[in-house]
């Protein structure tokens, strides 16, 4: 079963560049390597110091290992100043859209 990790974090606007670049080679690199099947990265409208990540995987146990990857980890140190209020949450779909089944409302 697929799970889908959503992690939400603030960053102060000296860093935002680089963890911006930071997060794209991150996700190219994981998207090549890993059974990562989508790595969405969104900011704010209103607030571009606010990051929201969406990233969905073949299993748990795959988001497992990239929890312990040298990919993940090399990242990390990006994150080392100015990221705040941080919040990481594993959700379960439980309905994924897809063109055959999408619908629309008239």
């Amino acid at each position: 079963m697929t799970v889908t990790i959503m992690a939400s974090f603030y960053l102060g606007s000296p860093n935002r560049t680089r963890v911006r670049e930071g997060l794209l080679q991150l996700a190219r690199r994981v998207l090549n390597e890993q059974n990562c099947l989508r790595f969405d990265i969104h900011t704010g409208t209103d607030d571009p110091g606010q990051f929201i990540l969406f990233h969905r995987w073949e299993s748990r146990r795959d988001w497992q290992l990239f929890l312990n990857s040298d990919a993940l980890h090399a990242f990390q140190d990006l994150f080392e100043d100015g990221v705040t209020d941080l919040v990481i949450k594993e959700l379960t779909p439980h309905f994924v859209p897809t063109a055959a089944s999408s619908v629309h409302a008239r």
